[in-house]
């Protein structure tokens, strides 16, 4: 028997725009608009096609839960509260992490480009699924980024 025969073949593979049709899906179903669910569903299927399956669509079920008992405040946005040329801090809102992160690193890498350095901070978000994506936004501007949490 060649090695070949022998490896075990999966016939159970989902497309990654079905996966993020699924994920949206659920969450239009749990009143969020589809321009937060297709981010926070983009981030989870990021996630997952980079091993991190921990925070991909595992955390479907619980982020639905938080959705639920009020935990994730659904279609609110996060605010600007202060900032500098170089520097901002945003109020969180307790929006879906994933909105606040991009909202956060798009701040960040604009004042980035307009100063050379953007440091955007914020309070009052929830998971925000896997810091790896948003340090790829600033790697996409040719940009270094670094992203921190407390959670």
């Amino acid at each position: 028997m060649s090695s070949a025969s022998s490896t075990p073949v999966c016939d159970n593979v989902v497309a990654v725009d079905e996966v993020k049709a699924f994920i949206l899906r659920c969450f239009m179903k749990s009143g969020v608009s589809e321009s937060q669910g297709k981010t926070v569903a983009e981030s989870m299927v990021w996630t997952d096609r980079r091993g991190h399956v921990t925070h991909g669509l595992a955390r479907l079920g619980s982020l639905i839960n938080f959705i639920k008992t009020g935990k994730i405040a659904v279609n609110e946005e996060p605010i600007l509260i202060r900032e500098t040329k170089a520097t901002a801090l945003v109020d969180g809102r307790s929006c879906f992490g994933p909105v606040v992160a991009t909202f956060c690193q798009q701040l960040a890498i604009r004042k980035a480009k307009e100063t050379g350095v953007g440091c955007v901070t914020c309070h009052s978000s929830t998971h925000f699924i896997s810091g790896a994506i948003y340090a790829s936004m600033a790697q996409e501007q040719g940009m270094i980024g670094m992203v921190l949490s407390n959670t």
